[in-house]
Parts: C-alpha cells; sequence; structure tokens
C-alpha cells in the first residue's frame, strides 16, 4: 500500500507476469468489519512504469477504518482468471 490518509490508499502491483499473458489485473478490497459485505473487485490500471494501480476511497466501503484484506487476480490471456 502507499498513499494510506483517513480517506483511502492505493495498492501497487509491480513484477506482474504470466506465462500464458496477462490481459488484465484484479484486485478485491474489503473491510475486516462485516466480512466481505464491502467487497468490491478494482480492474488496475498500468502505470507508465510497468507496475498496476488502484486507489481504494474508504467511502466506497462504508466508510469502514481499520484492517483491509487485498487479494490479486490475474486475467490471463484465454480469459481465466487465476489466484496469485
Amino acid at each position: 500500500m502507499e498513499n494510506v490518509t483517513a480517506k483511502g490508499f492505493d495498492v501497487v502491483v509491480s513484477n506482474v507476469s504470466d506465462t500464458q499473458g496477462v490481459k488484465a489485473v484484479k484486485v478485491p478490497v474489503w473491510s475486516s468489519q462485516g466480512g466481505q459485505d464491502d467487497i468490491i473487485w478494482y480492474r488496475a490500471t498500468k502505470q507508465n512504469d510497468g507496475t498496476y494501480k488502484v486507489s481504494v476511497n474508504i467511502r466506497d466501503h462504508k466508510n469502514n477504518r481499520g484492517e483491509y484484506n487485498i487479494h490479486l487476480y490475474y486475467v490471463i490471456d484465454n480469459g481465466k482468471q487465476i489466484g496469485i
């Protein structure tokens, strides 16, 4: 995580690669409070430096504070989604 503020944070993913090619990077995010009732599947945006970035605003997650869960998935060239 980067740029952590009271309003949210950025998730930056580096070293993205897969032998079958990467079509998209997806990042599901939810707060620990209330389980996955506030889960959002973000599609990360590729940056000029080759990393992928998602900006998370806690307003979109019921303004929950505290611990957040972040997972990482690749959508490979054949369309299959795989957990990383």
